[in-house]
Parts: C-alpha cells; sequence; structure tokens
C-alpha cells in the first residue's frame, strides 16, 4: 500500500500541462476526442476484502489498466484496455494457514465509443454516447484457489471465453461543474465455466474548485458520486454455480487534477450497501489512481 502511495505522488509531478476532459474514477464519460487523438492512460486500484477470522477467507486484490484510445473520427473513439491483477488469498483454520497468489494478464477489451447526441448552448454542453465491444479471452482461467480447487471466475485473471460489453454514458457540462451518469453491462458467452454477468451503474457531480484560463494554469475538479456493483453467480457447469454473487453500493470522491494536456485523479470509493461473500463484498474502501495525457 505505501509502495502504491509513493507511486500515485511521483506520477502527480509529471503534470506540467489543462486535460482535455474529465471524469471521475468510477464510471464512464460520453466524452469523444477529437480527430486523430491518441489517449493512452494507466489506471490502478486496490480492496482488502473479507477475514481469515472464524474460517473466511481474507483477499487482498491489487489491479491495474493500461488504456489507448484513438479518434478516426469526431463521433467516434477506438478503445484498447489490457488488464492485470493480483490477489492474495488467505484462510486459517485450526492448526494450519492457507495462502494463494494469483496473478497474470487479464482478458483484453476491444470496445468502441460512439456519441449519437450533442447539445450545445452558452456555457452548456450535453452529450450521450453508446460504448461495445469484445472481451478477449487472453487471461489465464486455471489458477488454484486456497482449497487447491479450480478458483472461482471472478477470481481468475481472465475466464477463457469471449464475452460482450454494452454500456451508455451521459453528461451535462457547464463553465463550472458537470453532471454524469453510466452503466456498463458485461456477459460472458458460451457454457459451462464463465463468469456471471455483470452490471456497473454510476452518477456524479463534479465542481471546478480552480479552473484554469489558459493552457500553462492548474485545474483542480471535485467530484463526488454514487456507484453500484451488481454481480452474478458464477456458473460452474452442469447447472452448477460458485454462490459467488454479490452487489455493492456507495459513494466515491475523486480528486481529478489538470494541466495542459495531463490528467491525474486519485479516489475512493466507500461503501454503504454490500450483500454477498465476505472476500468479495466485505471491505472498507477502494482506492484507484490514474495517469492519462493526449496527444
Amino acid at each position: 500500500m505505501r509502495t502504491f502511495l509513493v507511486t500515485c505522488l511521483s506520477l502527480a509531478l509529471l503534470a506540467i500541462r489543462p486535460a482535455q476532459a474529465h471524469e471521475p474514477l468510477w464510471g464512464e464519460t460520453p466524452t469523444v476526442f477529437g480527430f486523430g487523438v491518441i489517449h493512452p492512460e494507466v489506471r490502478f486500484s486496490y480492496r482488502d476484502a473479507g477475514s481469515t477470522r472464524s474460517g473466511g477467507i481474507r483477499q487482498r486484490m491489487w489491479e491495474s489498466d493500461t488504456m489507448l484510445q484513438y479518434a478516426p473520427s469526431t463521433a467516434l473513439n477506438l478503445m484498447l484496455e489490457v488488464p492485470w491483477m493480483q490477489s492474495i488469498r488467505e484462510q486459517r483454520l485450526p492448526g494450519r494457514k492457507r495462502r494463494s497468489v494469483i496473478n497474470g494478464l487479464g482478458d483484453m477489451e476491444l470496445l468502441a465509443k460512439r456519441r449519437f447526441s450533442t447539445r450545445q448552448a452558452e456555457g452548456l454542453n450535453v452529450q450521450q454516447s453508446l460504448i461495445y465491444g469484445l472481451k478477449l479471452p487472453t487471461g489465464e482461467s486455471k489458477h488454484r484457489d486456497v482449497s487447491g480447487r479450480r478458483a472461482d471466475p471472478h477470481d481468475q485473471p481472465g475466464t477463457g471465453n469471449l464475452g460482450l460489453v454494452l454500456g451508455y454514458a451521459w453528461d451535462r457540462e457547464r463553465i463550472e461543474d458537470t453532471i454524469w451518469a453510466s452503466f456498463m453491462y458485461h456477459r460472458d458467452l458460451g457454457g459451462g465455466f464463465r463468469m456471471g454477468d455483470m452490471l456497473e451503474a454510476d452518477t456524479a457531480y463534479g465542481r471546478w474548485l480552480l479552473r484554469p484560463n489558459e493552457a500553462s494554469e492548474l485545474g483542480f475538479n471535485l467530484a463526488l458520486g454514487l456507484h453500484g456493483e451488481f454481480h452474478a453467480a458464477d456458473p460452474l457447469g452442469g447447472g452448477r454455480d460458485a454462490g459467488n454473487a454479490h452487489s455493492l453500493l456507495g459513494v466515491q470522491v475523486t480528486p481529478i487534477l489538470t494541466r495542459g494536456n495531463h490528467q491525474l485523479r486519485l479516489g475512493v470509493f466507500i461503501p454503504f450497501m454490500r450483500s454477498g461473500p465476505a472476500d468479495h463484498a466485505d471491505f472498507p474502501y477502494e482506492v484507484r489512481f490514474a495517469f492519462e495525457t493526449f496527444f
């Protein structure tokens, strides 16, 4: 955790020019960049869920996404997302301790974001976009859990299945503030061993506390919103499932620093409603960090 925070602070020093877009760390934006823009981004997250008390499982999860977007037109962005994860799962039973480390490249996603509606007035911009694409079976799906059996799809870097991604994003941006809303739906294709369906829903409000008036100035936007996750149980084949359905609802806060074409975000998500297995749903907070730029 200390290394994670040091990395965040070090990358903050790289922000040297107002960003062309801003958004919270939870949820999607409908913004589509101008023709020919290349947009790389790196994103990290950490959560510590569950407990080894009474034979339970504790899971510490580090995840990262390396993303690259390209705008072949003013209404379309093409996106590549390359995930990586490391999960340390622990369980204490009478007389012994079990531990498994699961890590590796995850299932890559090839996505498109198409803006289908935009309305502009003086000091106002309202946009809507659709997000759609494929999840590719690039991640390993045969890691073993603390029990020695094959870990559930939710606990693997990959699932071994092709998947579909569908989403919608809306925002209303004024000079001084922005409102965002979005949802994302993920579904693995095929039968047998696969990830259960997942839906993420987000809404947020962000206000410029320090708005840049020219390229050399620093900008600071503070975003606050609700984030929800709803995960169906993972099918395991033969009519069985993993019994790991879970859901989360909570508050997220994302401070956003911008300068020129660079943007830095460091946010926290605090769930206040949860259900499902403790190693997925019972954590006090999740931390995320992202750095991005535009060419």
